[in-house]
């Protein structure tokens, strides 16, 4: 492992060779070999050593160094088989691989979040935009991901829910068409993945899409606080009703509209309420038909909700309640409701901005300190974003000129939402990547459904997995790298010899006999043996790579690499060993890229 060489990607690096050709749009993903019939071979036998390895001898004065290899391997854990059996050399993978997305399974400590802070600097090298939703707020991804941005002159913003003074807001309501475009993003998060078709939640969103028109019609910005506030009770969704009536006749009759309608504005609510209700059905109605005007459909729904019985109200919107409410109190009510006019010294972003004005957006969600809140926002982050790239395909005439957007979102399973498989299913066109981590295909299970698992890893082309235990992982890594034939060999010794015959007089034979099987790639066994920081990928491209993922670090922290004096000279408890990214190595071995 090791960091660049500094902070230029080892991209633009190799571009500097002339001798070497190299795809504009490729990426440097590891260093590892490509998986065949043979390294399968070797594994098995590897596989099969003794415990103590006794088969293997190394000369006795190579021992001060072994023995700084032997503590590097214990720290990491696992078993060297699969990735010993070949000379690793620098792996390289196009870009358009990654708009087929990528699905990265592992468990805890194993190196996903590392991988990922390497493909997001390096979609970030290749004028992506990045948008990063993280629920653990990794510093050291954050950090390098901002010193990527000040080297390429690049605006970085960070979303921190349990850090507001600092955060910039994330406008979720900035972009949509139509009222039910909203409406749908906001109930996405409480109808999961199987499309909702509780008769409950249909009411509800039906509500929250009059409520998003009544505002619109009052004059208020449909806010996620703003929703929150005009339908938390009957009695405000009565009060809403009012102002949607007021902001209905100034829009009809002008400004002047009290003095055609004859209501004093000093009225009781109750009072206003009756005498502008029995305006408008005077006026705006023929042969007790609603006249086709603007906002008629959305007073009439407010009157419709406001007449039915209080406790049939608080049935449809018991579902809904507690997750506005999280999403609209603080801090949440200024990071995700927040506006220019009440605050004007806020760095406010949303979805369009961004996929507009490039940079890097870093969503930390401070889930562990409240998961309930990160999980509602991972969604509705992830519905708005689709949302977005939905107005790509009905905005823009030349997709193909659309800037690229890379999104990263680590433990996915809490993110999962019918959206997030739309854009899974239909992102790719519109220039759209998505990395989804997560540590076992069991989460995703329990978050939603054994088929809607499925519909993810199925619409993943690229899978990359690190140390897995699961058996449901297991398998799905089984399925991807396929199965092998391996040569077996059979030594048979027999011998013979017989009482009525002389002492000397005996039989002996030695048979072998050679075959081969089909058995798994990869022994399941080993997958839960694979050391930190190491990884099977397949790709879209077919090709299956077993490599060991370099660490990138910010170009000011990097140290020497260790030498053999060090490592001579210095106990194994008091050296770390390093080897940082050598330019001029890459370069040697890399005769062609794939």
């Amino acid at each position: 492992s090791g960091g660049a060489p500094s902070k230029k990607s080892v991209y633009k690096l190799l571009r500097k060779k002339e001798k070497i050709v190299i795809p504009q749009r490729t990426t440097f993903l590891c260093n590892g070999f490509k998986w065949g019939p043979e390294h399968s071979e070797r594994t098995y036998q590897v596989h099969n050593l003794s415990s103590d390895m006794h088969e293997v001898q190394l000369p006795f004065i190579l021992n001060p160094v072994t023995r700084h290899y032997r503590k590097l391997a214990f720290d990491l854990g696992g078993n060297y088989a699969i990735f010993g059996v070949d000379k690793k050399i620098p792996i390289f993978v196009n870009e358009e691989n990654f708009f087929g997305h990528t699905l990265i399974t592992g468990n805890v400590g194993t190196g996903k979040t590392v991988l990922q802070r390497l493909l997001s600097s390096s979609m970030l090298h290749l004028g992506h935009i990045v948008l990063v939703v993280d629920p653990k707020n990794d510093y050291q991804w954050q950090d390098g991901l901002k010193e990527e941005c000040e080297s390429l002159g690049k605006p970085f913003m960070h979303f921190h829910a349990g850090n507001p003074s600092t955060s910039v807001s994330y406008d979720v309501s900035a972009n949509y068409v139509k009222d039910t475009d909203l409406s749908a993003r906001i109930m996405s998060i409480i109808s999961g993945t199987e499309g909702g078709e509780d008769p409950f939640l249909r009411i509800a969103e039906g509500l929250v899409t009059t409520a998003i028109g009544a505002l619109k019609l009052g004059g208020t910005k449909p806010t996620i606080q703003n929703i929150y506030y005009a339908i938390r009770s009957k009695q405000d969704l009565i009060v809403t009703t009012r102002n949607a009536l007021r902001g209905f006749y100034t829009y009809h009759l002008g400004n002047d509209w009290h003095l055609t309608v004859q209501v004093s504005q000093n009225l009781a609510l109750a009072d206003e309420i009756d005498k502008l209700k029995e305006y408008f059905y005077c006026n705006y109605f023929e042969d007790n038909s609603p006249k086709n005007l603007h906002g008629m459909d959305t007073v009439l729904e407010c009157y419709k909700y406001i007449s039915g019985d209080e406790s049939h109200y608080y049935k449809i919107t018991a579902s809904l309640m507690p997750m506005l409410k999280r999403l609209s109190q603080t801090p949440m009510d200024i990071l995700l409701s927040a506006n220019d006019v009440a605050n004007p010294n806020r760095n406010i972003v949303n979805s369009h901005g961004l996929f507009n004005s490039g940079g890097v957006l870093y969503i930390s969600l401070d889930g562990l300190s409240d998961p309930a809140t990160a999980r509602d926002l991972s969604q509705l982050i992830t519905s708005d974003i689709a949302a977005e790239a939905g107005s790509r395909y009905n905005t823009a005439s030349d997709l193909s000129t659309v800037p690229r957007v890379s999104i990263f979102i680590d433990e996915a399973h809490q993110a999962v939402n019918m959206q997030l498989i739309n854009l899974l299913a239909q992102g790719r066109a519109a220039k759209i990547a998505l990395f989804i981590s997560t540590q076992t295909i069991s989460d995703f299970v329990s978050a939603t459904s054994a088929d809607t698992a499925d519909r993810l890893t199925g619409l993943c082309n690229n899978y990359i997995s690190t140390r897995v235990t699961d058996a449901k992982t297991q398998e799905l890594v089984l399925t991807k790298v396929g199965q092998t034939n391996v040569s077996m060999n059979q030594v048979t010794y027999t011998t013979s010899a017989s009482t009525k015959q002389s002492h000397t007089n005996f039989n002996g034979s030695i048979s072998e006999r050679k075959s081969t099987t089909m058995v798994s790639s990869i022994p399941q066994e080993l997958l839960s043996m694979i050391p930190t920081l190491h990884f099977i990928a397949c790709l879209q491209d077919g090709r299956k790579i077993v490599g060991q993922m370099p660490i990138t670090v910010p170009g000011k922290s990097m140290r020497r690499s260790t030498t053999v004096v060090d490592m001579v000279m210095t106990s194994p408890y008091k050296l770390k060993l390093r080897r940082n990214l050598d330019v001029e190595e890459i370069l040697s071995k890399s005769q062609k890229v794939g």
